[in-house]
């Protein structure tokens, strides 16, 4: 699990990695609704068929929150038994800010794991 305060039009952008070549991707059941989901783009790690991609997934923050779940899930969406979870928890305030891109970086494989065990 993480954490992350955002202040009123920032931008949360989380980073993590994929490979959409094999079925797996990464939705979001669960967003909060001071959040925006802007949309994810994927950059393949190299020309390899079946190479891993690098995900940046944008939300922007449009509204006032107490701390709230993003979750976040990576598997092949016919096959339950694939899905491991990742949890953000986010804060809005309404800070009087420039709007900011807040960056943060998703779990690798073995984390998603261990936070799928502790999240049953």
């Amino acid at each position: 699990m993480q954490q992350v305060s955002l202040s009123v039009g920032d931008t949360l952008v989380v980073f993590l990695e994929g490979n959409a070549t094999t079925g797996y991707t990464w939705t979001a059941p669960t967003v909060p609704k001071c959040l925006i989901d802007k949309g994810q783009t994927s950059t393949p790690r190299s020309a390899l068929i079946g190479a891993p991609s690098a995900i940046q997934w944008r939300f922007q923050a449009t509204k006032v929150c107490d701390p709230s779940p993003l979750i976040l899930r990576y598997g092949r969406s016919w096959d339950p038994a694939t899905w491991v979870y990742h949890m953000i928890v986010v804060n809005v305030k309404n800070n009087k800010t420039m709007p900011k891109q807040v960056r943060i970086q998703g779990p690798s494989g073995t984390q998603m794991v261990n936070e799928f065990t502790t999240m049953q």
